[in-house]
C-alpha cells in the first residue's frame, strides 16, 4: 500500500501512541508560525513538503525527541512514505533538520545551543542512527555557515579555510558513525555530499555510491546527489551525467528504470540546465517520456504534470505536451514554469 501525504504522518503518530506529543507539536507550530498549515484536498506539493519541515523544526524546538524518533523510524522503514508527487518523507525530515540549523547564523551562542540539543538527543537515544545524523548535519551546516551562500569568487580566503577545516571535521565524524548511522540511508547521502564538497575523487565517490544503492536501491536521493557531483558546475560534464544515469539504471529493477531516468534528468534540469536541458545535455527524450508515464501512473499530481508538460514542450514533443496540458487542473506553478507566459505559450503551441 502506498503511504503518502501528511495524513499518513499523523496516523503514524497516533498509531505509535504519540497523539499527545502531536498535540504539543500543533501548539508549537502555532507559536512558531502563528497558524497551523493544513494541506488541502488537492494536496499542494510545496505545502506538503513545507509542513513536514515545519513539523520537524517545531518538534526540535520543543525537544520532543520521542516523536522525532518515531517519525524518523517510520520514514526510513519503508520506501513508500512519500509526498503526493513521490518525494521521500525521509528527505523532507532531514531537510527540516538542516533548515533548523540555519546556516545564515554565525553567532557562537546559537551554534552552542544547537550542539547541546544534538547531544541531548543522542543521550536520550544512544542506539539510534538519527541523533548521529543530526549531529553530522549540525557539523556540515556549521561548515557552510563559514562559507556562506555566495559565488565562489565572493568567499574570502579565511572563510574558505574555516569551511574546509569544518567540512573535514564533519566528514571524519560521520565516517566514524557508519556502523550505527548507516541503518538510515541518509548516512550515505550526507557522506557523499560532504565528500563532494571536499573534492572526493570519482573512484572513491562511486565506490560509496555503489555500496549505498546496493543497500538502498530505491532511495532516490542517493542518485540525485550524484547528478550534482557529475554536473558541469561541480567539474563534471554532460557526458558524465549521462554515463552516470546509465550506470544508475542497472541498480534498480527493470520496471523502475525509465522513471528513475526521468527523475535524474529532472534534477539535472533543476540544478544545472534549466530550460536548456534538451540542447546542452545528452538526455534521451524517448526514455524520459516513458519514465514520465511510469511516474504519473503512481503519482498523478499537478506538480508532476506541470513539470512534465514543461519538459515535453522543451523537447518539442507537441502530442505529449498537449496530452499533459490537458490533464492539468491547477493554475500555472511558478516553480515548474519559467513564467506564466511560458506556460501559456506552450499551451497555445500544443493546441
Amino acid at each position: 500500500m502506498r503511504r503518502t501525504g501528511l495524513g499518513y504522518t499523523r496516523r503514524l503518530l497516533i498509531a505509535r501512541g504519540a497523539m499527545s506529543m502531536f498535540q504539543r507539536w500543533i501548539a508549537a507550530v502555532v507559536l512558531l508560525v502563528g497558524v497551523v498549515s493544513v494541506v488541502p484536498v488537492r494536496a499542494d506539493e510545496h505545502a506538503e513538503r513545507a509542513e513536514v519541515m515545519t513539523m520537524v523544526g517545531a518538534l526540535m524546538e520543543a525537544r520532543d525527541f520521542e516523536t522525532l524518533e518515531a517519525l524518523a523510524e517510520q520514514y526510513r522503514s519503508t520506501t513508500e512514505a512519500r509526498t503526493g508527487s513521490g518525494v521521500f518523507m525521509l528527505t523532507q525530515y532531514y531537510d527540516g533538520v538542516s533548515n533548523y540549523f540555519n546556516t545564515r547564523d554565525r553567532d557562537a551562542v546559537i551554534w552552542n545551543d544547537r550542539a547541546a540539543l544534538a547531544e541531548a538527543w543522542w543521550n536520550a537515544y544512544p542506539d539510534s542512527p538519527t541523533p548521529r545524523l543530526v549531529t553530522a548535519q549540525l557539523l556540515a551546516n556549521t561548515a557552510w555557515s563559514y562559507r556562506g551562500g555566495g559565488y565562489v569568487r565572493t568567499v574570502p580566503p579565511d572563510r574558505w579555510e574555516a569551511f574546509r577545516r569544518q567540512n573535514a571535521e564533519a566528514f571524519a565524524f560521520i565516517s566514524k558513525q557508519k556502523s550505527v548511522a548507516a541503518r538510515d540511508p541518509y548516512w550515505y547521502e550526507l557522506t557523499l555530499r560532504l565528500g563532494q564538497r571536499d573534492s572526493m575523487d570519482d573512484a572513491t565517490y562511486m565506490a560509496i555510491f555503489d555500496e549505498a544503492v546496493a543497500r538502498y536501491p530505491r532511495f532516490y536521493p542517493l542518485y540525485f546527489g550524484a547528478v550534482n557531483n557529475f554536473s558541469p558546475k561541480w567539474g563534471g560534464s554532460a557526458e558524465a551525467i549521462e554515463s552516470f544515469a546509465r550506470h544508475a539504471l542497472k541498480k534498480v529493477r527493470r520496471k523502475d528504470r525509465a522513471a528513475l531516468y526521468t527523475r535524474i534528468y529532472w534534477v539535472a534540469s533543476q540544478n544545472q540546465y534549466g530550460s536548456d536541458l534538451f540542447t546542452d545535455s545528452y538526455v534521451d527524450w524517448p526514455l524520459m517520456r516513458r519514465g514520465i508515464d511510469d511516474v504519473l501512473a503512481r503519482y498523478p499530481t499537478d506538480w508532476n504534470l506541470q513539470n512534465f508538460a514543461f519538459f515535453a514542450c522543451r523537447a518539442l514533443d507537441k502530442p505529449k505536451t498537449r496530452e499533459l496540458m490537458g490533464r492539468i487542473t491547477a493554475p500555472p506553478d511558478g516553480k515548474a514554469w519559467e513564467s506564466v507566459e511560458a506556460y501559456e505559450k506552450c499551451r497555445e503551441w500544443a493546441g
